[in-house]
């Protein structure tokens, strides 16, 4: 339950963020790394552009969206970074990071049930998708029986 419609955008952008830098992580175990760079600088791009026509419709034109989220996009792939990330799946502390981000952006109230609920029954879902996605676009493997 979001309080307003810019509050909604800002819980999409820190989960976009996090879709990237799985993306990235995953695209890091079958790709070069000059492929790595293309794929994710072009994923980036194509998400900042979403993110600036949501924001324009939901705030108005004028503004430039692209740049904050780029911005929080670097931010956010520095800090997954620095969590696990094995056998093509995030680590516990990878998904505790969005958890925490989305209190950050939910406010305080939420932060005994928010990490849990995003852990437990938000992220298993859309890691499904994603892995479905890429799975069907790029031919990655997530299943190690099907290797």
């Amino acid at each position: 339950q979001t309080d307003t419609q810019s509050q909604r955008l800002d819980v999409m952008s820190e989960i976009s963020a996090f879709l990237v830098a799985f993306a990235d992580r995953v695209v890091a175990e079958s790709f070069s790394d000059e492929q790595r760079q293309e794929f994710i600088v072009a994923l980036a791009l194509k998400v900042a552009d979403t993110v600036q026509e949501n924001r324009e419709d939901c705030n108005g034109r004028g503004e430039d969206y692209k740049t904050p989220f780029i911005e929080l996009l670097n931010q956010r792939m520095a800090e997954y970074a620095e969590h696990s990330f094995n056998d093509m799946e995030p680590g516990y502390g990878f998904k505790r990071h969005l958890g925490n981000a989305l209190v950050g952006v939910m406010g305080q109230r939420h932060e005994k049930y928010l990490p849990a609920q995003v852990i437990e029954i938000e992220l298993p879902e859309a890691l499904t998708t994603m892995k479905r996605a890429m799975s069907s676009l790029m031919g990655i493997a997530f299943d190690k029986d099907a290797e």
